[in-house]
């Protein structure tokens, strides 16, 4: 979030899907979007519960 907050735009991929992070620095409401425009559905968790349950999960790490 720390970097959203920073660049209010990230675009990345995600099981070979490219995605559009947006986060509007008014409301700090966080939107993800495909290379389409379409709403990806955003599932907000503490990383460590996610990680025990998808262990094969990465980290997004800023260049």
């Amino acid at each position: 979030m720390d970097e959203l907050r920073a660049r209010g735009t990230i675009q990345d991929s995600l099981g070979g899907i490219k995605i559009v992070l947006k986060l509007d620095p008014q409301t700090d409401i966080l939107s993800v979007t495909d290379k389409e425009g379409g709403d990806v559905q955003v599932t907000v968790t503490y990383w460590f519960v996610w990680k025990d349950i998808h262990p094969d999960s990465e980290r997004y790490i800023s260049e």
